[in-house]
């Protein structure tokens, strides 16, 4: 449609749009915004590779290629999973290049799978209580991996309630590649102990917990 517009920075979509086929947008290194259609329902593989986007939040109904829609898309700052999205994928974002990017996962989360949240070099996640099971490896990041910049993850907030923990699905190393003297656990009020007693005894890591101001 527009791969390869050498001066297109902005792009809004009339509200009838529900489909962005593969290569729409790709290598329009300018673009940096996009307004979305509220009908839009799928994005293409590749759709917004090696564009400037910056922000990205998606509609709650889309649904898009899981590891190439927005493949090398650098100078994101923020990205935002639509409700569609039960499972976290390997988006494979190209692991942003600004100092402070933010991944927002949506509050109808199931699934936290293995690699995906440190497949996006963030620095802090916050999970939400719908999330009913975490995989192996969860939060591990590649430290060899050329465009992770030494960024480690340094902390991750949780919602459930004592009961959620018990009852959830944890993977076996949930935890791994964490490093337990950078990370730190947020957790709710008045359950430190609980997870304390649950995350480093049960699973034998030594992270440090602390209780949510709030």
């Amino acid at each position: 449609m527009f791969a390869g517009h050498p001066t297109l920075e902005s792009v809004v979509m009339c509200s009838s749009i529900e489909r962005v086929g593969r290569n729409s947008f790709l290598a329009c290194g300018k673009l940096q915004e996009v307004q979305w259609s509220d009908s839009l329902k799928f994005i293409g593989n590749l759709a917004f590779c090696r564009t400037s986007l910056r922000h990205v939040r998606l509609p709650n109904y889309v649904q898009f290629e899981l590891g190439g829609a927005f493949h090398d898309c650098y100078a994101l700052q923020f990205f935002s999973f639509p409700d569609s999205i039960k499972k976290t994928p390997l988006l494979d974002l190209g692991q942003s290049m600004v100092e402070n990017f933010e991944l927002q996962l949506s509050l109808a989360t199931d699934t936290i799978s293995s690699r995906s949240i440190g497949s996006v070099n963030v620095d802090h996640v916050d999970i939400p209580s719908s999330v009913r099971v975490i995989e192996d490896s969860a939060f591990y990041y590649n430290p060899k991996h050329f465009l992770c910049r030494n960024k480690k993850m340094e902390k991750i907030i949780m919602h459930f309630t004592e009961q959620q923990l018990q009852q959830m699905n944890w993977g076996k190393k949930w935890g791994a590649g964490l490093d337990a003297d950078i990370v730190t656990f947020i957790v709710p009020k008045g359950l430190k102990k609980a997870y304390e007693e649950f995350i480093n005894r049960k699973y034998n890591y030594n992270f440090v917990i602390e209780e949510s101001d709030q």
